[in-house]
Parts: C-alpha cells; structure tokens; sequence
C-alpha cells in the first residue's frame, strides 16, 4: 500500500504592492521599511508563525517591490494537528488553500490577482512522514536512531552526507537524532536536508527550554513517532514541475516526492531488519554462504556495531592510503564491503544491530 506524503511546515511567498505591503505592516503596529519580520506572536493567526517582507528598490523608475514570505504550519492552520504531521491527501491540500485565500481576502486584504494562494510559490517544503513504530519504549525509540546512524551508508549515490551542525557528532546526539544534507548545502547551495528524530524527546527539551508545558493531545498525536523529515530548499527542483502551491494537488507530484523518500531512507540506511548483535551474527552464521563469505559478513556486521558503517569505509581508506594504496584501491576495496553488506541484507539483517532488547 502506497504511503501518502505528509507535511509539516511550509514558506510560500509572492509580490505584493507597497500599499499592500504598508497594510499588512499597519495590522500589526509596524512601519513598512526594506526588511520587515513579523513573528507568530503578533500576528495570532493560527498556523502562520512568520512573514517576512523584503523590498526592492527597481533601479530605472525607483519604484519598490515587496516579496512577503509567510511561513505556515498547515496542521495548526486548518486545525487537523498540533504538532503531528498532516497528510497533504486533496482534501487536506484544498482546505490548506481554501484557508489562506480566506486570510488574504479578508483579513490582510490584498489585492484580487494576489489573493488566490494556489498561485503562491513555495520556497521551502518541510515534508515526509510521522513513523510509528508501535511503542512508546523511550529505550526503544533512542536505539532505534542510533542504528540509524550506525547503518549510514556514506557512499551514497546522492552525495548525501552527516550535516555538521555544533555538536553534531556527540555521543548523546546519536541517540536523538540524525541531520544529513546534500552536498554544498552549508556553503549556500542548498536542494534538501534530512531530519530524522524522536519526535517526542525534542518536543519535549524544546518545551523545557523555552518554559511550556505540553497538552496530553500534544503528547499523545507523537508519542511513538520516529520524525523523517525531508526540507526541501529547491522545491521546483525536487518536484521536477512548477513550485506553486496548487501543485500539491496533484497526487502524480506527492506520490513522486513520497517516493524519492522511500528511495533515499533505503540507499542511505540499507535494508534488513534492526537485529539483535547476537540474532545477527546467529543468521550469518545459519546462512548457505560458505565460511569464508560468512566470516567477511561477519566482520563487517562487527565493526559496524561498534564503531558504524561508514566509520569502517573511512578506516579501510585511510589504511590503504597509508600503506601507498590509490584511489582505485578503496573504490575497489569499499565494493567488496558493499558487496558483503547487501548479502547480509539479503539475509534481512540491517548493518547495524541494538542492543538489550527485542528485535523491532
């Protein structure tokens, strides 16, 4: 059964008049200049939690022209979910799109031409799914992400790589999350980046840190949740069509993005089931593979326990590289683990194991 896209966060921009511009900034108490930030708490619309008005100033006619990015939580905004992802299905779309227009019409008062928000772009596209995993074992959930990172496959076909962050790389950090981003991203050349995280732990330190207190429905819409979340910066790109937001109708588009998720999760944490290490190495070892094959699986399944998948293809490159191997030594070298990695998959065995617990 196909999986539907969800959303979470989203910033759709368009141009507006300065008069139109100079309105939206009056509802709020604030005079229009070049940059104009409005945030959640001023603008007490639910869902809309930021706009943003930049002006240009045109240099033939000096004349100036506004771009205003809002940023909307679509759960919050058409009242579905609260900190839970929406499915983006057409009638969560349509009542997305029905909601806004009705802002635009009637309460920031734009112009016609600029009221209908199917027609906005999107410029930025937090999407993918809430995954539960049927417990809410915090245990569970912790190691759950760890293996992530400990199956990270960081010769990914999509250069896809850890995004480094402060503090990116800490023990504890591993077992709360994983960032990773296309390359360029940090040096201002973004296309996506990954957030996988256990919802409800984040919640909940961003709740202790800024001093609120979470609603049992709040609690309850995450509580078994492992966040995949994909935020897509070159939305015109990813969806290979137009960026507006009407285009979200389309169920061809959702179900291409859903996909390429689905596609990714794979090519950068393999397959298999998350094993025990003993329950591991006892299939390895139980398989038709003769015992040189095995013990090669069997390797590889150890190191990555201890140390993570992409650790051991960092340390076969700087050995080869020490003892005057070339390039075309690891490529060829970093296949023969890759090789011994999909037969363990083969297997349904995951790279990477947990430990002190059941199978998930």
């Amino acid at each position: 059964m196909a999986i539907d896209l969800s959303g979470h966060t989203m910033v759709i921009h368009n141009k507006i008049s300065p008069s139109e511009a100079r309105y939206l900034c009056s509802l709020y108490g604030k005079s229009l200049s070049k940059n104009v930030e409005l945030s959640g708490t001023d603008i007490k619309i639910a869902g809309i939690n930021q706009i943003n008005i930049n002006g240009t100033k045109i240099p033939d006619s000096g004349n100036w022209t506004y771009d205003v990015k809002i940023q909307v939580n679509v759960g919050r905004l058409i009242k579905q979910t609260k900190v839970a992802m929406l499915v983006l299905n057409k009638r969560n779309v349509n009542a997305i799109i029905k909601r806004l227009t009705n802002i635009f019409t009637k309460t920031f008062c734009f112009k016609e031409k600029h009221c209908d928000s199917a027609e906005w772009h999107i410029s930025r596209f937090d999407c993918g799914l809430d995954l539960k995993l049927g417990t809410d074992d915090k245990e569970v959930l912790m190691a759950v992400i760890k293996a992530l990172h400990s199956s990270f496959d960081s010769n990914n076909s999509r250069g896809v790589q850890y995004y480094k962050y402060k503090g990116w790389n800490a023990p504890e950090v591993q077992y709360e999350s994983v960032t990773l981003a296309t390359a360029g991203y940090e040096n201002g050349n973004p296309l996506y980046k990954y957030n996988i995280y256990y919802k409800l732990l984040q919640l909940v330190n961003y709740a202790q840190k800024h001093g609120l207190t979470l609603t049992q429905e709040e609690i309850d819409e995450i509580r078994n949740v492992i966040r995949i979340e994909k935020q897509i910066d070159d939305v015109s790109k990813v969806f290979g069509c137009s960026s507006k937001l009407g285009t979200l109708l389309n169920e061809d588009v959702t179900e291409k993005v859903m996909d390429s998720i689905i596609r990714e999760m794979k090519l950068f944490f393999g397959t298999g089931d998350y094993l025990t290490y003993e329950q591991g190495v006892a299939r390895i070892y139980a398989s038709n593979y003769d015992i040189d094959t095995q013990n090669t699986m069997g390797a590889v399944y150890a190191y990555a326990d201890s140390f993570g998948y992409s650790s051991l293809l960092d340390e076969l490159e700087r050995t080869i590289k020490a003892n005057g191997g070339s390039d075309a030594d690891v490529v060829k070298k970093h296949k023969e683990i890759a090789k011994a990695r999909k037969k363990l998959e083969a297997l349904g065995v995951s790279v990477a194991s947990v430990h002190d617990m059941e199978a998930i």
